[in-house]
């Protein structure tokens, strides 16, 4: 096999970097205008445009393996998979959740049980002003 051949998307790919270039110079060879060559800041914009579209496809990867480890994190209950206000709202939540518990083993009528339902229902706004946040 020809090490100098190339394989289709390969070369597509090449043809495509270099679309500009390519063109100037078709242009140059059916004109015969030495203007349409591409002037120092067309090929500085060209060398930009590529430098982007690679930092673009490294912070896509990188945003694809942040998404997964997050939902990795939340689906195994770690706080570090959610937002502040999330984990507020979590907290929450489990607050509420232990408050039922304390009450359902409060006696009835007692002191303790009427704040322990005070407090359920204070936790319960907080719930939902964080919700709302």
């Amino acid at each position: 096999m020809n090490p100098y051949f190339l394989k289709a998307p390969a070369m597509t790919e090449l043809i495509q970097r270099n679309a500009a270039k390519i063109l100037a110079l078709s242009l140059v060879l059916l004109t015969g205008v030495a203007s349409a060559l591409p002037s120092a800041q067309e090929l500085k914009d060209e060398k930009q445009l590529q430098s982007d579209r690679t930092s673009l496809k490294a912070d896509q990867e990188k945003l694809k393996q942040d998404e997964k480890t997050r939902k990795l994190d939340k689906s195994s209950g770690r706080m570090s998979g959610e937002s502040k206000d999330g984990m507020k709202v979590d907290d929450d939540k489990q607050n509420i959740k232990s408050e039922k518990s304390v009450i359902a083993n409060d006696k009835n009528g007692s002191a303790q049980k009427k704040q322990d339902k005070a407090r359920l229902v204070k936790d319960k706004e907080k719930l939902k002003s964080d919700e709302k946040k």
